[in-house]
């Protein structure tokens, strides 16, 4: 699994690039061997004015050439971050689940 983790509007501090590491990593670890690559993409869409512009976009590019995206919009970026691992974890989960359903049927 190969992971590209980028930034549009700031320069990422290691303790965020330290951050998404290890939550993706965490939460696609044990389906690893069927995903491809995965990006993440956080932004700042307002810059200093502040408010609810925080995003984080992943997208998992499995095995079998099918991406699954998630974007997640909040004020804090290390929630953000942590709240898109678990969904993505999840979505993933589900989809090599009806993969492997299609294959026993």
């Amino acid at each position: 699994m190969q992971m590209t983790i980028a930034s549009r509007s700031s320069e990422l501090t290691p303790s965020i690039r330290e951050h998404i590491e290890q939550r993706i990593y965490a939460a696609l670890d044990q389906h690893a061997s069927r995903i491809e690559q995965v990006e993440v993409m956080v932004e700042d869409e307002n810059g200093p004015r502040g408010g609810f512009d925080q995003v984080c976009r992943v997208v998992v590019s499995l095995t079998n050439g099918m991406k699954l995206r998630h974007e997640r919009r909040g004020l804090d970026l290390y929630a953000n971050v942590s709240l898109i691992a678990d969904k993505v974890k999840q979505r993933v989960g589900r989809q090599l689940a009806k993969l492997r359903d299609r294959r026993k049927a």
